[in-house]
């Protein structure tokens, strides 16, 4: 990135320009007349001087680094603000009440930066002291722990506590330092991968006393774990916790439930735990192998991929996507009813076959209803044709674009019953009918044809500029 920066003559020029830079601004203007540089610090922050979360601690510390106010009464020329000694007064009856007290509750326009200049202490100290990662973050109602003396109750009730109920703003670095212990430890003991990630609510085990309570509970567990086949997901959970909880591995995991990615799982998902799971699930598998094997057919779920389906069914996502005609196998949706085997093409066979012998063997049925979920390619495949057969027959020019309740044309005996149906009907009607009402389905071509006529014909005696574009109920002259 390139830009251009001042350049001032002396420290004076540079110091009276931000001043004016400040002075003249509306969007600070409520810096004007602020002579507090802890205030001013978190102010210019809050009105988006600069985007750095830290940037108020940073500013603070550079102020009091390099006694920066020395250059005050300078800036204050620029916009008329005065200073006044009694402002360093007024927080002097405070501050000698003050040197008893052990906590302070925050108020509304409170900075960390202002409390410890109260009471006679730093920003770093009341952080470390209150377990505060971000500096310009307290809020209304917040106590906040002055000297270490309040602490020794806290440590004594600390030492004993075993777990802790992660709260609002808690991060596990805060949380190791109160109980004087390690993030990686907190980390061990509660399976967690990303030290940044914890929730409100989530239980955390403090130390090994926890774990030996938890052991004697999961002496429980593990006896129930060992029986358990199967665990469902709760929020939080991830499959290195799981897995370490049923003393399994990720990869295990992630074999058994045909997971892909070992990063997403789902609030509510059924996980198989172990080879007893697939004993359990391979028993129930049986039963659901024999009824798999006389299933011919699967109704997508929600969660359901391609493969998960094709290992379940022993079958391949080739010979799914085949069967079923998908060209995308990533895309499939909740509803659709998949075929899975051959027996399912035999069974659609026989049943399509029934159905086919009706389209094709009978003159009277060789149509087609669109049903939801249908294509071309699929239809033609059942019916025995091919795409551009029916895109022909049809009149169809994009073969991609068939929609529900459509009738579609299946062979030239279907026209021959068309065309004689319409010949009689035309040539009855033709001598004494002269239109025609568009119905869902039709197109200009398909009507020319049937009434032995063309599409510039029709499309001259009714007026219309675009033959691809008529409607249902439209009346065309013949």
């Amino acid at each position: 990135m390139y830009a251009e920066f001042r350049v001032y003559d002396s420290d004076n020029d540079s110091i009276t320009d931000h001043s004016e830079l400040l002075a003249s601004s509306s969007r600070y203007s409520n810096l004007v007349g602020e002579t507090d540089a802890d205030t001013v610090a978190t102010l210019i922050y809050e009105d988006g001087y600069a985007t750095d979360v830290d940037y108020t601690s940073k500013l603070e510390e550079l102020i009091e680094e390099y006694n920066l106010t020395a250059w005050d009464e300078l800036a204050f020329e620029y916009s008329g603000t005065t200073t006044s000694s009694s402002s360093s007064s007024t927080s002097t009856p405070s501050a000698s009440s003050s040197s008893s007290a052990t906590t302070y509750t925050v108020k509304s326009g409170d900075t960390l930066s202002s409390i410890a200049k109260t009471y006679s202490t730093t920003v770093s100290a009341l952080a470390s002291l209150n377990s505060i990662s971000n500096t310009n973050l307290i809020y209304v109602g917040q106590v906040l722990k002055l000297k270490s003396s309040s602490s020794s109750t806290t440590s004594s009730s600390t030492s004993s506590a075993s777990t802790y109920t992660v709260k609002s703003g808690d991060t596990l670095s805060a949380i190791a330092k109160t109980y004087s212990t390690t993030v990686s430890a907190l980390a061990s003991l509660n399976s967690i991968s990303n030290t940044s990630l914890i929730y409100v609510g989530q239980v955390l085990k403090l130390n090994s006393s926890s774990s030996s309570t938890t052991s004697s509970s999961s002496s429980t567990t593990s006896s129930a774990t060992s029986s358990a086949s199967t665990y469902t997901v709760k929020s939080g959970d991830t499959l290195s916790a799981i897995a370490k909880t049923y003393g399994t591995t990720v990869s295990a995991l992630a074999s058994l439930n045909s997971i892909s990615n070992t990063s997403l799982i789902y609030v509510g998902q059924v996980l198989k735990l172990n080879s007893s799971s697939s004993s359990a699930t391979s028993s129930s598998s049986s039963t659901t192998s024999s009824a798999t094997s006389l299933a011919s057919t699967y109704t997508v779920k929600s969660g359901d991929t391609l493969s998960a389906i094709a290992k379940a069914y022993g079958t391949t996502v080739s010979t799914i996507a085949s069967l079923n005609s998908i060209s995308n196998t990533s895309l499939i949706y909740v509803g659709q009813v998949l075929k899975l085997n051959s027996s399912s093409s035999s069974a659609s066979s026989s049943g399509s076959s029934s159905t086919t012998s009706s389209a094709t063997s009978s003159s009277s049925s060789a149509t087609y209803t669109i049903k939801s979920g249908d294509t071309l390619s699929s239809i033609a495949k059942t019916y025995g044709t091919t795409v551009s057969a029916l895109a022909s027959l049809n009149s169809i020019s994009n073969t991609s674009l068939i929609y529900v309740g459509q009738v579609l044309k299946l062979s030239s005996s279907s026209t021959a019953t068309s065309s004689s149906a319409s010949s009689s009907s035309s040539s009855t009607s033709s001598g004494s009918a002269s239109t025609y009402t568009v119905k869902s389905g039709d197109t200009l071509s398909a009507i020319a044809k049937a009434y032995g006529t063309t599409v510039s014909k029709l499309a001259s005696l009714n007026s219309i500029s675009n033959t691809s574009l008529i409607y249902v109920g439209q009346t065309l002259k013949i």
